[in-house]
């Protein structure tokens, strides 16, 4: 199991415990994360930065196309989406 697969199936345990907990505490657990993201936010778009440079070289491959590349890129649009 690749780490996607593994991100993936611990987001699906996870929407299953907040299905099971009151409005208030799953609000505050969404608030949490909504910070976590803002205090993280320089990171979380180095990072960003350090993916489209590898995936740019995909690309020129031919590895992936230019829709998913474009699909990469986090703007500052849809990082406040987040």
């Amino acid at each position: 199991m690749n780490n996607m697969e593994i991100i993936a199936k611990n987001a699906q345990k996870a929407s299953v415990v907040l299905s099971a907990v009151s409005a208030d505490v799953r609000n505050d657990i969404l608030l949490k994360i909504a910070n976590a993201l803002v205090e993280n936010k320089d990171y979380i778009i180095s990072q960003n930065n350090e993916d489209l440079k590898q995936a740019k070289a995909l690309l020129e491959q031919g590895e992936i196309s230019q829709s998913i590349y474009d699909r990469l890129k986090l703007s500052d649009a849809k990082f406040n989406d987040m």
